[in-house]
């Protein structure tokens, strides 16, 4: 029983230090209002993508390729 209780404080231990930082870097980020630059960055990397399954689906043809792309 002694051994698994060490085993799993060690694994927890491990994940406790990186995730300490992470949060800790998310706070600061929080903190220094840059949140809102972010979801706009991805707000555009997303838009980007979409635009881009739209011109994927234009370069292919076919009946629907403009219908898909308007969907898009």
């Amino acid at each position: 029983m002694r051994f698994q209780f060490h085993a799993l404080h060690v694994m927890y231990a491990n994940l406790i230090v990186p995730l300490r930082g992470i949060l800790r870097t998310a706070k600061a980020e929080l903190e220094a209002g840059l949140v809102g630059d972010l979801r706009r960055r991805f707000t555009g990397e997303v838009l980007t993508d979409f635009v881009e399954l739209a011109r994927g689906a234009l370069d292919e043809g076919g009946d629907g390729a403009k219908n898909v792309a308007a969907v898009l």
